[in-house]
């Protein structure tokens, strides 16, 4: 793991101050740490976000991947994104892409939200003969708890449901999985800057090693500039929970639109 790395970003993160934005999650839609909520992407504003994802494991071979992520707003109900992450196991190359969409089918100003998401991911693991594909349908409602006011946090609720088919091949035998998983996250953001966030979604025997969870500290140093780090047990093809779990951190820079508070 690259400690020096974590213990920079989080003092970065204690610093400096901005707004905060609409923020890819490490599996690629606008959300918390790694499950999406009912915010889109402002229309205009471009988003490109990396991350460090410490999975490295010496024992099975495993590096730290490097998730690259952009995000679109197309207006400001509808958001496509993609993303590419730079992985190495066993020797061998595991980079997955993925390619997102989410419509915003409703928002009310300081009340209920309701959107749609898709997603696509490939990995390929050509020396071992083996693709994963996974696609990913889902619905999320966010709700405010609390207003934000001077001195206080402003605190939102986000519920949904993710249904997610996983279908793989090795030397040309196939296998395939789908279920559909009930997801929670809840938001605090204080003084418009700096946002702590916990995810969780029930887990899938099929799926999931483990529920997947997520915490996740982040602030914006300005309108164009944030960073982010925490903790989770996401795989690193998106959106289920794994056996280990690692640390992540990393930036995100948004050109052109108007920041969209969270």
């Amino acid at each position: 793991m690259n400690k020096t790395l974590l213990v920079g970003m989080t003092a970065v993160l204690l610093i400096f101050a901005g707004a905060v934005s609409a923020y890819p999650t490490l599996a690629g839609p606008s959300g918390n740490g790694v499950l999406p909520t009912a915010v889109v992407t402002p229309g205009g504003q471009f988003n490109l976000a990396a991350d460090l994802y410490n999975t490295s494991n010496s024992d099975a071979d495993v590096k730290d991947s490097y998730p690259i992520r952009v995000l679109y707003g197309i207006n400001d109900s509808f958001e496509i994104g993609g993303g590419y992450n730079l992985l190495q196991a066993g020797g061998m190359d595991a980079n997955t892409w993925n390619i997102n969409a989410k419509y915003q089918i409703m928002a009310t100003e300081g009340s209920f939200g309701l959107a749609l998401g898709a997603r696509y991911a490939r990995s390929d693991v050509k020396a071992a003969d083996a693709i994963l594909k996974t696609t990913n349908v889902y619905l999320a409602g966010t709700v405010p708890l609390t207003q934000s006011e001077t001195g206080s946090a402003s605190v939102n609720a986000t519920f949904g449901v993710n249904w997610e088919n996983a279908d793989g091949t090795v030397s040309g035998v196939s296998g395939s999985n789908s279920a559909l998983r009930p997801f929670v996250s809840l938001d605090a953001t204080f003084g418009n800057q700096l946002q702590l966030s916990g995810d969780y979604q029930i887990k899938n025997d099929d799926l999931d090693s483990k529920a997947l969870y997520a915490i996740t500290a982040r602030y914006m140093f300005n309108d164009s500039f944030g960073g982010e780090i925490g903790y989770t047990n996401a795989d690193v093809t998106g959106m289920s929970g794994v056996d280990d779990s690692h640390f992540f951190a990393g930036i995100n820079l948004m050109f052109g639109g108007m920041p969209n508070a969270e």
